[in-house]
């Protein structure tokens, strides 16, 4: 094992170490820059506007994106294979989406912004900073944040109804502090497991109005569907119910998905379980914390999106454009 993995071994135990880089081959250019894309549909007849933002991009090693171990290996066996890991994978698109809804706008998620590449963002935790900085590769600058884009789009961050974190890692988080005095929905299973799993929410959640999806659900009475049959009890994130979330633990202790239904069809965002719809089923990215628990999302979504009009948005697929341009074609 190599000095810099040793430090972090004793970074994860939680006591004194300051790592080094091991200067990884960089990632390869990106072979396009993610375009916002744009898909309007009708809820009860009413319009309904889904935009997906970029805020840049992320390099992850290639056994970060596709496992390099037996399957048998427990997680922080292949975290370590991917700090060991030099080589990064091509860069991929950091999507936000944004749904203007009949009740008001909401974001599932918030992108990246500079800050994760400033040491002084990271004084909560240095540790993690350092560590973060060190497998992750995210290229991202003021004109590209969450923030900037919804501006140019004439919606005010602070006029959101909600956010909704698919999960809780730094590429998901990190515009959080732009949606100042706007319900933050999350899940207490990513917070409590915090840093075990690369989550450390101290740099963008101090001050946020966090709400945590598992607590609700908890406390809401269960109804009866396809989708909660599938994937557990979820929670109307709208009055009318066509924005629903579930937690569906694998990626991270407390990942979620969520559902948009439309008069033309459903729109599934589900985070971090895959990097590309097609690869959905095929490729477990050695990230993931719960490999069953990925799979057993992975089939729940594989069977209530088998029927037409449906459409798979995961949060770093360069297909998404023409995911969305394809289903609204086949959805007139």
């Amino acid at each position: 094992m190599s000095s810099f993995v040793r430090c972090v071994a004793v970074m994860l135990f939680q006591t004194a170490c300051v790592p080094w880089a091991l200067n990884p081959t960089p990632p390869p250019p990106i072979s396009m820059e993610p375009q916002a894309a744009l898909v309007t549909a009708t809820i009860g007849g009413a319009p309904v506007r889904v935009h997906a933002i970029p805020s840049g991009t992320i390099a992850v090693k290639n056994c970060h994106r596709s496992n390099c171990l037996d399957e048998s290996a427990n997680y922080r066996e292949r975290f370590f294979s991917i700090l060991e890991d030099e080589a990064f994978a091509e860069p991929m698109p950091i999507w936000s989406y944004v749904i203007e809804h009949p009740e008001g706008a909401f974001a599932i998620d918030t992108g990246e912004t500079p800050a994760f590449s400033d040491a002084r963002a990271w004084s909560c935790d240095e540790r993690a900073g350092q560590l973060s900085q060190a497998i992750l590769k995210i290229e991202v600058d003021a004109t590209q944040t969450l923030a900037a884009q919804l501006s140019g789009l004439g919606l005010s961050p602070g006029a959101f109804k909600a956010v909704v974190l698919t999960h809780a890692h730094a590429d998901h988080v990190g515009g959080i502090p732009d949606f100042a005095g706007v319900p933050i929905w999350t899940t207490r299973a990513d917070f409590e497991a915090g840093t075990n799993f690369g989550i450390i929410p101290c740099r963008t959640t101090r001050g946020a109005m966090l709400r945590y999806l598992d607590d609700a659900i908890a406390a809401t009475p269960p109804v009866s569907s396809a989708e909660d049959a599938q994937l557990g009890p979820g929670l109307a994130m709208t009055r009318d119910g066509t924005l629903r979330a579930w937690m569906t633990p694998g990626h991270t202790p407390g990942s979620v998905v969520l559902r948009l239904t439309t008069d033309q069809g459903l729109l599934w965002f589900v985070g971090d379980l895959t990097f590309a719809a097609s690869e959905l089923g095929e490729t477990l990215a050695g990230i993931h914390g719960d490999f069953e628990g990925v799979k057993k999302t992975t089939a729940a979504i594989q069977a209530l999106t088998s029927a037409p009009k449906s459409v798979i948005l995961a949060s770093h697929d360069p297909g998404v454009p023409a995911l969305l341009s394809g289903w609204r074609a086949a959805s007139p």
